[in-house]
């Protein structure tokens, strides 16, 4: 091929030497060497270059491929942060959950402590004054309840735009009493006594009574989490609630006739709830660091539902083991709209372990005003012993909760 070419050099450059004085055949040798040589330098910078150029392509192609992998590793740390790195460091310093890819689940609960607080409980005046039968002057005597404790829990399924949706139900049960007894030179008026009782108003000798409640609640809702800054995260929620209400005072009357003989009344009065109705919501979480937030809620419900009202009085007299019915009333309420509005505000940690869960506690103090919640009846004088009135009244529920949670 080499000959060929140089071959085809010669016949080219035959012409001009014709021109010329025509060269020895030493110079003609020389000629032929010094385009071999000539084009073996052409040759040799073509392969160099094409050399360079395929070592080039090869690293392009192994820079591509080690991106592809940096780019998938990255991907696999923030979905499951290795013990000790930098995304697992990060984790446990926000409250925020590490984002992960596909969605992911929020168990949740709490041990709750509540307290109620309602009018509308008292059943007695304790007159020490010593003015006399015509004459009440003193102070009531009520059923104060204390702090009971239930249960809520709750699930909720949270994708990665920030939207969720979620149940939970809750249970708290409490009761409390408290009773009042006439000393000497001191009359003990009973407030709920019917007009035409076996017991006189302020003969009464002994006082009992106890309020017991029950609330259960569940809720399915959906949410929309904002990120409105850095360290503070709010969320809106929207759903459907189911609640029942349930309370019971009952009281007895005791008057002491002898050492050995007494009268007696019993007096019960229940009031129960429920409905169903639209909820809302907003909460917020605002991150102080390692691990720490400070969170709060508002929420406002429009329960509709029903009342199931009942009276009773029983009364026994001195002597006898027969209890003779005074007063048997019931009455519903269909279709009442009731307003509930509720707060919480509390601290919280969160602590992201080496599977990839998250486990965290909460603590906080919350409010709850169900408003016309109370509606219970009694009579209105001496006179008219058939007249009855109804009261209606707002019941209160506040105090603590204990969160834990796990985030999978």
């Amino acid at each position: 091929m080499r000959m060929l070419i140089v071959a085809v050099l010669m016949v080219l450059c035959l012409p001009i030497g014709t021109l010329a004085q025509e060269p020895s055949n030493e110079e003609l040798l020389n000629m032929i060497r010094k385009l071999e040589s000539r084009f073996d330098e052409v040759l040799e910078q073509t392969r160099k270059a094409q050399f360079e150029a395929d070592q080039a392509k090869a690293e392009a192609a192994a820079a591509r491929e080690e991106a592809a992998k940096a780019k998938a590793e990255l991907a696999g740390l923030k979905a499951n942060p290795a013990p000790g790195s930098n995304a697992d460091a990060v984790a446990e310093k926000s409250l925020v959950r590490a984002p992960t890819t596909g969605p992911r689940a929020v168990v949740s609960f709490e041990n709750v402590y509540l307290r109620p607080s309602r009018s509308g409980l008292d059943f007695a005046v304790l007159d020490e004054d010593e003015v006399g039968p015509d004459r009440m002057a003193g102070s009531y005597i009520d059923v104060d309840p204390g702090y009971s404790s239930g249960w809520r829990g709750g699930m909720r399924i949270e994708t990665d735009s920030g939207r969720d949706i979620g149940f939970g139900v809750g249970k708290v049960t409490g009761g409390d009493s408290s009773s009042a007894e006439a000393g000497t030179g001191s009359d003990l008026w009973g407030t709920w006594l019917h007009a035409n009782s076996i017991i006189d108003d302020n003969d009464v000798t002994d006082a009992d009574a106890t309020y017991e409640w029950e609330q259960i609640v569940a809720d399915i809702s959906v949410g929309q989490r904002l990120n409105v800054g850095e360290n503070l995260d709010l969320r809106l929620e929207a759903g459907l609630r189911h609640a029942k209400v349930n309370q019971e005072f009952d009281i007895s009357y005791v008057q002491e006739v002898s050492s050995t003989l007494y009268r007696a009344s019993w007096i019960d009065n229940t009031n129960k709830f429920t409905g169903w109705g639209p909820r809302f919501g907003i909460d917020f979480d605002w991150k102080m660091g390692l691990g720490f937030d400070l969170f709060g809620s508002l929420g406002g419900s429009l329960l509709m539902g029903d009342f199931d009202v009942s009276y009773s009085q029983f009364d026994q007299a001195a002597g006898s083991d027969t209890r003779t019915a005074r007063v048997e009333v019931e009455e519903s309420y269909d279709h009442r709209l009731i307003p509930v509005a509720e707060a919480r505000a509390g601290i919280g940690y969160a602590y992201q372990l080496k599977n990839g869960l998250q486990m965290g506690a909460k603590i906080g103090y919350e409010w709850q005003n169900w408003f016309n919640m109370v509606t219970s009846q009694g009579y209105m004088d001496d006179v008219d012993s058939q007249l009855m009135e109804t009261d209606t009244t707002d019941l209160s529920f506040y105090g603590y909760f204990f969160e834990g949670f796990l985030q999978f």
